[in-house]
């Protein structure tokens, strides 16, 4: 049998942002710190735009400072116990045997050094010179084009999976399930009832196994499609309904009727007040924005189920950031909310003259509030429905930080497309949004839906479709 070489690990920076407990996860084997990561973490350590990193970055910081303490500059070249910090912050490490290197003199140039990963990957390959085969250095990080780079260049890599909701992104669950042909002639029917239109059972199949709370469950049959909802579950026993069809006249959202059966069941959650946390994903155009702000409309002006509604992102410019805007809260949040200003406007487009239109705005406005996220921390929400906007760009702990804010009656949906992550240092398999799809997914007051379909239009359906992402 191969003897397996012991390994020591070289983290990018983007580990340390996303978790600085990292520094702990590898405790039986040595970390080796470049300089272009100290480097990376000075310059994190102040960016406001960005406050969760820089939380990070000097937590990270506080780490290798207390590590540091009391050590000469030969203890440093010996390398650092990591069990130290570790027993010190109650770890229980007195069995691990790792310890922390910091660079010493500098790499050599396998590739540009225009950029910081390539400064580290230069670092690890000089590092596997000089420990020749003795170790196995292995590179770790969550960006995809540092690991591929580093490959290239001969060293072994791995993708940071702490705290990852799933390891391929495009697994992330979907909120809807296809029923096989021939579906009720396959399953026990134990009861079945009728009421206001809405047909209910209570069925027995395996197929329940695979199912979840308020899953929506589609029949394709020749002249149409069925539409179900999952209301319970207990092993192979499911009790399933009919879903509420929005697109009749009658059943209109804030005058708004859906497109596809997608943006059906999204309605379907987001109107069903026994479901306190909905989570819409789906390519730009799908609708998710849309659905939300008339959802919001309607059971806040209309039936009061909620009495305000609360909507926050986290700024994200897509090109170069513009800085700082004047005026209030309120002011200072409104160009970042236009995309709710531009379907504000798209559901008053229907009302009828001027007046009408200008009386539905004035509602709107007086219903509506933007909020900043960064001052959250400590509210309590009562009755609210709160969206929270390109929740691709929340890291988990923002969201944990987030949902925990809901009070008595309040109703939390999120909305996001994975494939348009904007922040720094955050993939898609570790995007807030991910996090929460795959969290409340078992939970029975929860809903997801990825909207599938681009409805905005045949230009923004083939740009979503074609270019690159």
């Amino acid at each position: 049998m191969k003897r397996q070489k012991p390994k020591v690990f070289v983290l990018d920076t983007n580990v340390y942002i996303h978790d600085p407990n990292a520094l702990f996860n590898f405790t039986n084997h040595d970390i080796y710190v470049p300089m272009a990561v100290l480097r990376e973490l000075d310059k994190q350590k102040s960016n406001f735009k960005r406050p969760e990193n820089a939380r990070n970055a000097r937590q990270i910081s506080r780490y290798f400072d207390e590590l540091l303490k009391g050590a000469d500059p030969k203890d440093v070249e010996k390398g650092l116990s990591l069990s130290l910090i570790q027993t010190h912050y109650g770890k229980n490490a007195s069995e691990k045997t790792g310890k922390l290197f910091f660079e010493i003199s500098s790499a050599g140039s396998l590739i540009s050094t225009d950029y910081t990963d390539g400064t580290i990957i230069n670092y690890a390959s000089e590092l596997q010179k000089t420990l020749t085969e003795k170790v196995e250095v292995v590179f770790v990080t969550q960006d995809i084009n540092a690991r591929i780079t580093a490959l290239i260049c001969g060293i072994q890599t791995e993708e940071y999976k702490s705290g990852k909701a799933l390891d391929d992104i495009d697994l992330l669950y979907n909120g809807m399930y296809q029923l096989p042909a021939g579906f009720w002639d396959i399953i026990e029917i134990e009861r079945n009832a009728k009421s206001e239109g809405i047909s209910y059972w209570d069925i027995k199949s395996p197929l329940a196994r695979n199912w979840y709370p308020n899953q929506f469950l589609y029949l394709v049959k020749e002249d149409a499609t069925e539409e179900y909802i999952v209301e319970k579950i207990d092993g192979d026993n499911a009790s399933i309904r009919t879903v509420i069809d929005y697109r009749k006249m009658k059943n209109g959202v804030w005058g708004l009727h859906p497109l596809n059966k997608e943006q059906n069941f999204a309605l379907n959650a987001l109107m069903n007040p026994s479901i306190d946390f909905v989570s819409l994903a789906g390519k730009a155009g799908s609708g998710k924005t849309l659905l939300a702000l008339a959802a919001a409309l309607t059971q806040v002006a209309e039936t009061k189920t909620y009495s305000e509604i609360l909507i926050t992102k986290e700024a994200m410019p897509i090109g170069e950031d513009l800085g700082f805007f004047p005026g209030t809260e309120e002011q200072k949040m409104a160009p970042w909310m236009m995309a709710f200003t531009d379907n504000m406007d798209f559901l008053c487009s229907g009302m009828g003259d001027g007046a009408m239109k200008q009386s539905a705005t004035d509602l709107m406005k007086r219903y509506i509030k933007m909020r900043a996220i960064g001052p959250m921390q400590g509210r309590t929400f009562h009755k609210k429905f709160v969206i929270i906007d390109e929740s691709q760009n929340l890291t988990p702990k923002q969201m944990l930080d987030l949902t925990t804010r809901a009070g008595p009656g309040t109703k939390f949906v999120c909305l996001g497309n994975i494939k348009q992550i904007a922040t720094p240092y955050l993939t898609g398999e570790a995007s807030g949004l991910t996090s929460v799809v795959e969290a409340f997914k078992p939970w029975e007051r929860s809903a997801h839906v990825t909207l599938v379909a681009g409805e905005r239009s045949p230009l923004a359906e083939f740009a979503s479709n074609n270019l690159c992402q």
